[in-house]
């Protein structure tokens, strides 16, 4: 059943190495401490001209939402927050703007 409250999507895209997995990068987003993650979905993946030779673009699309409530905006940033910082840290990767 469709949840009575909104959801957000955020995307971020980033520079990893070939050898990261699509499983690998889930992982460190779910295990990232974020408590309203409800989806995680990858949109694009580059290699080539522009990056790198020993990395690749990835993109992903977050979702973001509670079934209970609506989310506020500083939840949803505080969570998003977290998923960056674990995709440094757990897959060293670096953010694109």
């Amino acid at each position: 059943p469709l949840s009575r409250y909104p959801f957000v999507e955020r995307d971020v895209s980033i520079l990893v190495a070939r050898s990261s997995t699509h499983a690998d990068i889930t992982a460190a987003i779910q295990k990232s401490g974020a408590k309203f993650i409800q989806q995680v979905r990858v949109f694009d993946v580059y290699q080539g001209k522009g990056i790198a030779p020993e990395q690749k673009s990835v993109a992903y699309s977050i979702r973001y939402g509670n079934n209970e409530r609506t989310l506020l905006d500083n939840e949803i940033q505080a969570d998003h927050e977290l998923v960056l910082k674990a995709l440094v840290s757990n897959c060293g990767a670096e953010l694109r703007t």
